[in-house]
């Protein structure tokens, strides 16, 4: 029966390819070599702003789609798109931001040293505008001790190759609040070409430190720990996995009946742990189950790394303390990616955080042994750090915020 409705499918499908072949649109379509030229461009353009495959063109649905709304152009080859076609859309992209930088007065260059997916040490280095970002370059930092000096003084020759030498066109500096960068900052504050710039501190870093700094402290970084090794768990023992995931699908399934995926956060990514934890917590049910699922009776005995999981998922304090850390985090979370978007800017900084820390005051009513003399200074000193005069300015200087401080009390 499968082979019968194949071979007539097959068949059908052939049928079809023959009659678009000899349709009319086919046998009177043409195109001029101008045309097809700007057809060629556009391809490349789709290729390289969406990241496509260079095998895109090579599927056979690919082809059968774009042959029927044109049959007279020519797809082009893997081989002509990686080198003629793409470099020549680089190009034309490249020259075309150039362009429009040129025309800037107010250029925001944001820097930062990391590494890349192939862990080499990196500088990199973007410009932001109202159409928004443009990544400039990566400097390959090799050995090189990156200090605040080395930094000022890479980030002063890019800035004048940006400029061209009108250094004025700079607004702002941004990076991250590590010691190396702050003394950066100071550094390029106190040369001549730089002192009508301001050295913004990023903001979703700093918020992403606020929840290391509190999933660090000495009274959650154990249950952390172990949510970690709950998730890595799973994640590495198959089948195990298998049988939470039937016990997930039976007792807290998905909205359409599926199990979900645990989260396992990134280890500099500290703001995807409340998702890490908001998922443990909301698949508690499925977990508890597993603990004494007879199919796993055997193994407990046999793995020790299983037999610390089980004994974690049983303990209540374990989960007492990720309830008290998902209701702390959660907020900063979603704080983050609000300063991530496009919408946020420099005005909203300072009541992004005066709200968290109305937050953190009301968790501290809820859960008073947390919030200990040294958590909060752990707490203020992270904001100081992030916050100064220029971020209360920006904040005034917005007209919502002089209205709303008309009602409130005092």
């Amino acid at each position: 029966m499968q082979c019968q409705r194949y071979q007539s499918s097959l068949h059908e499908a052939k049928k079809r390819r023959l009659e678009d072949n000899n349709s009319p649109i086919t046998a009177f379509d043409q195109i001029s070599i101008h045309e097809h030229s700007k057809l060629d461009e556009l391809a490349a353009l789709m290729v390289y702003e969406a990241g496509l495959p260079l095998s895109f063109f090579e599927h056979s649905a690919v082809q059968a789609f774009l042959h029927r709304l044109r049959p007279a152009y020519q797809l082009p080859h893997r081989t002509r798109l990686s080198t003629t076609l793409l470099d020549n859309s680089y190009r034309s992209v490249k020259e075309e931001v150039e362009e429009y930088l040129e025309k800037q007065d107010n250029l925001c260059i944001s820097f930062d040293e990391s590494n890349d997916v192939a862990n080499n040490r990196i500088m990199n280095i973007s410009i932001t505008t109202e159409r928004g970002a443009f990544h400039h370059e990566n400097i390959d930092l090799g050995a090189i001790a990156v200090t605040a000096e080395f930094c000022a003084e890479k980030i002063e020759q890019q800035a004048r190759l940006i400029t061209k030498g009108q250094l004025e066109r700079i607004s702002s500096i941004s990076t991250d609040t590590c010691d190396t960068m702050l003394k950066t900052a100071r550094l390029l504050q106190a040369l001549p070409s730089f002192q009508h710039a301001f050295m913004v501190p990023c903001d979703p870093h700093g918020l992403q430190l606020l929840i290391q700094d509190i999933c660090e402290s000495p009274t959650f970084r154990e249950a952390v720990r172990k949510a970690d090794e709950i998730v890595s768990h799973f994640k590495g023992s198959k089948k195990q996995y298998q049988v939470l995931k039937q016990l997930q699908r039976e007792l807290c399934p998905s909205p359409q009946g599926k199990a979900y995926a645990l989260i396992l956060r990134g280890k500099t990514r500290w703001g995807s742990c409340a998702g890490e934890i908001q998922r443990l917590i909301s698949q508690a049910k499925a977990l508890r189950a597993f603990t004494t699922d007879t199919r796993i009776e055997d193994t407990i005995k046999k793995e020790g790394r299983l037999a610390n999981v089980v004994e974690t998922i049983q303990s209540r304090l374990f989960w007492f303390l990720l309830a008290d850390l998902e209701e702390i985090i959660t907020p900063i979370s979603n704080a983050q990616v609000e300063a991530q978007t496009d919408r946020s800017h420099l005005g909203y900084v300072k009541g992004r955080w005066d709200k968290l820390w109305q937050h953190l005051r009301d968790c501290e009513r809820r859960s008073p042994t947390v919030f200990t003399a040294s958590f909060w200074q752990t707490l203020e000193a992270r904001k100081k750090r992030q916050l100064s005069e220029l971020h209360s300015l920006a904040h005034w200087l917005q007209p919502q915020t002089v209205i709303n401080s008309r009602f409130e009390p005092g």
